[in-house]
């Protein structure tokens, strides 16, 4: 539940509820292998001194695969590390294709895949791999919103706009299909429905420094310098 709200405070929360589950059950590998994808995004998204997030991610996944070198998710968490951290994509390529072979089928091995690809700037691919997932869990928020990116980088901003729409009928409060609703109609050239939304996201953040840098630069382009030397 707060690994799929995809926001830092819910990331902490989910890594307290995967430690103590390791510790109520060690040979239950999931919690482990789950732990590096949320050091990932939290050393991504600068909540977390990212070589901490690293090295404490990097080690949960190792513990497993010292135990289960068969076990896919680990792999695909490493795969998230390297794509975060140091940009290995040897590395990225290899432990997906590693999680690959031995059956991976969970969250985090899809939205490794879709990040990969889309870094590469192959975004049919890193559709399809997305699509994998949808197809087994449809209703999963983060594939939904980073469907609906990949379909904004591909230009289909009307479908993008909707997916977000539809996600926030479901979840109100799911912040991240509101930002990137922000960035889709910032690419659309709406620049006012940009703003709305991009502020929309700064409030339901609830700290007055989160989400403003995006703010910064909108401003600057709708010709609102004094507000945007102000952030």
């Amino acid at each position: 539940y707060f690994h799929n709200k995809f926001t830092p405070p819910d990331a902490f929360r989910a890594i307290e509820l995967f430690n103590k589950a390791n510790e109520l059950d060690p040979d239950f590998y999931l919690p482990l292998s789950n732990l590096a994808g949320e050091y990932a995004f939290l050393g991504s998204m600068g909540a977390m001194d990212a070589h901490s997030a690293y090295e404490q991610g990097m080690r949960a996944a190792q513990t497993v695969l010292a135990r289960e070198d068969s076990y896919a998710e680990a792999y695909a968490s490493i795969a998230l590390m390297h794509l975060f951290y140091d940009w290995d994509w040897e590395a990225v390529r290899s432990n997906l294709e590693k999680a690959e072979r031995v059956g991976a089928s969970d969250t985090n091995f899809f939205i490794s895949g879709y990040m990969f690809y889309g870094s590469q700037r192959e975004f049919h691919e890193a559709l399809q791999f997305l699509n994998r997932g949808l197809a087994q869990d449809p209703l999963n928020p983060m594939l939904l919103v980073l469907h609906a990116q990949g379909l904004m980088y591909l230009g289909v901003y009307e479908q993008s706009l909707q997916t977000c729409r539809d996600l926030l009928v479901k979840i109100p409060e799911y912040r991240a299909a509101v930002e990137l609703q922000g960035f889709i109609y910032m690419a659309m050239g709406d620049l006012e429905k940009s703003l709305e939304r991009f502020l929309t996201y700064q409030a339901m953040t609830g700290g007055p420094l989160k989400g403003i840098s995006v703010l910064g630069y909108l401003y600057g382009v709708m010709g609102q310098i004094d507000k945007a030397e102000e952030i």
